[in-house]
């Protein structure tokens, strides 16, 4: 297993419904809190394919986005049951399933898309943004005036690299193409390790890059950029306190408090294939961005 310091987010399950300190796991998944805080009541699923399983949140009040941590917006998790890339004709279906996702979260009459690659590509764990960037069709240089969804991408790099804030660049191009939509891709952490590279979430609440390096960097949302934002994530770390709670099973309580004295807080953990799946799970999101806007 392959381990990070401060990749991702600092976002965690917050202390309500009975969770205590120790259980404060990091995790950038909704539907991972809204399981944990067992208020299962308000998530929609919908069993796509016989591999596929849809869950819908929708957080449309100040009060539940206070309780849960999260910013009110829509939630869309597609689980997979099983390695998706080792399952014949699984993959197809889950592009197809993601592009007509994108297609119905995106604003009407959207008519060009801004695709934003986040994260380090340095890292492998941390390089899903800058991937799928590659599978992404830019077509605005030439369909430009024809009528088509245009698409344009970049890759701003991290603060530490760069010098300049995701936030500064990504405001700045916009401001000179005026997108529809700004789609950002992005690694993400998750509480659960039976979702490492098995889901996709797509929300739009918007992202806030960098926070894990130990300072929340600006947003991008609608209200930081003046324009609709499509956030779209893959857990490929998990806080390695959840797996340990996990395997622990019905004893987790007991010892979670002397582990968390040793293991410190912001420990990740990658499964060891990290490299065959961020590719994968790179292609399916560039694919079903050229397919949403091109059928």
């Amino acid at each position: 297993m392959h381990y990070f310091l401060n990749l991702i987010h600092n976002i965690y399950v917050p202390e309500i419904y009975g969770l205590n300190n120790m259980m404060k796991f990091k995790t950038d998944m909704a539907l991972d809190v809204f399981e944990t805080a067992e208020l299962s009541s308000v998530i929609a699923k919908t069993q796509i394919a016989k591999n596929i399983l849809k869950s819908k949140i929708e957080i449309d009040n100040e009060k539940l986005s206070q309780i849960t941590g999260r910013k009110q917006g829509s939630y869309v998790t597609y689980d997979i049951d099983g390695v998706f890339f080792t399952k014949e004709g699984l993959k197809g279906k889950l592009i197809k399933r993601l592009a007509a996702e994108i297609k119905d979260l995106s604003p009407k009459g959207c008519e060009e898309v801004l695709f934003v690659g986040l994260g380090n590509e340095g890292l492998i764990a941390d390089s899903l943004g800058a991937k799928a960037l590659e599978f992404v069709n830019s077509t605005r240089h030439g369909f430009k005036g024809r009528g088509k969804v245009l698409i344009s991408k970049i890759l701003p790099g991290v603060y530490g690299e760069t010098g300049i804030e995701t936030f500064d660049t990504v405001k700045a191009v916009a401001e000179k193409i005026k997108p529809s939509l700004i789609i950002a891709v992005d690694t993400l952490i998750t509480s659960k390790p039976k979702r490492l590279y098995s889901s996709f979430q797509l929300s739009t609440a918007g992202i806030e890059p960098g926070s894990g390096l130990g300072a929340r960097r600006k947003g991008l949302s609608q209200e930081t950029l003046g324009c609709p934002v499509l956030a779209i994530g893959v857990p490929l770390v998990c806080d390695i306190r959840a797996v340990i709670f996990e395997t622990l099973g019905k004893d987790a309580e007991k010892y979670m408090d002397k582990i968390s004295c040793v293991i410190p807080k912001n420990l990740v953990v990658a499964p060891k294939e990290i490299d065959i799946a961020v590719r994968h799970c790179a292609e399916v999101i560039g694919l079903a961005v050229n397919y949403a806007y091109s059928v």
